[in-house]
């Protein structure tokens, strides 16, 4: 029975015909959205969806679109995976006919192809002309001034990187952080473990007594298991770029 199972059309409403999905189509979006707000409520919906369905013979099924999803997100909230991903998703729709002839800003429609080379290749040969000219015949004390400028560009480079840029050397060593929305009351007798690790076990133990518990992760892939007397265990697992962030609300069901 499980082999006949089609979770992305059961759960997704992703027919056969459109399979496999693009990230966009797998979030439920439109094609090329842009709002990173928009793809992470759609990500996070389907996320929360699927742990409702992660229980029975379909845990597999389940867990495997997750990954996909989380995967999906993370390309499409970092612009400059999403630009490489909607370079090759457009190169994909393209039709076959006129893939000899397309260029970056090509339409989607026939074009000659004899219309692209002559405007690329002045473009390249103009700049060379006045660069040659004038460099023979700059003077000793502009190649100083040039040089004094060079050297003045570089000591202002290496003050960025390893001084002046503090905030960015810190975002890339940011941990990563896992929101948990867990009501109070169901933490009583509870287990919680990131990587086969204890983190807590009681709400007595756990300093943060608010309903969203946020946990600090080092980059890189998790594995996150819940534990609670009387109820299913709810696992799951998610892969963290330095300051991600990932949200899942816990809905227990009994045995």
């Amino acid at each position: 029975m499980s082999d006949t199972f089609d979770p992305y059309h059961k759960w997704l409403g992703i027919p056969p015909h459109e399979q496999p999905p693009s990230h966009y189509r797998l979030l439920g979006v439109a094609a090329f959205e842009s709002d990173a707000d928009v793809i992470d409520a759609a990500a996070n919906q389907r996320m929360a969806y699927l742990q409702d369905m992660a229980v029975g013979p379909q845990v597999e099924h389940s867990q495997r679109l997750l990954n996909e999803i989380s995967a999906a997100r993370r390309c499409l909230l970092n612009p400059e995976a999403r630009a490489a991903y909607d370079a090759q998703l457009q190169a994909a729709q393209q039709p076959a006919a006129d893939a000899p002839f397309i260029t970056t800003d090509a339409p989607t429609t026939a074009a000659p192809a004899a219309r692209p080379a002559p405007k690329k290749k002045p473009a390249a040969s103009e700049p060379e002309t006045p660069e040659v000219s004038p460099a023979v015949k700059l003077s000793p004390a502009w190649i100083a001034a040039f040089s004094s400028i060079g050297v003045l560009s570089l000591i202002i480079a290496l003050f960025l990187i390893f001084g002046g840029s503090g905030g960015e050397k810190q975002a890339q060593t940011d941990s990563g952080t896992l929101k948990v929305k867990w009501k109070l009351d169901e933490r009583e007798s509870a287990l919680m473990m990131i990587d086969g690790k204890e983190v807590f076990d009681s709400i007595d133990k756990h300093p943060d007594k608010t309903e969203t518990l946020s946990i600090s992760v080092t980059p890189g892939s998790h594995d996150f298991y819940f534990e609670r007397d009387g109820y299913r265990a709810i696992r799951t697992s998610y892969k963290f770029l330095p300051g991600e962030s990932h949200g899942i609300e816990l809905k227990w069901r009994r045995r």
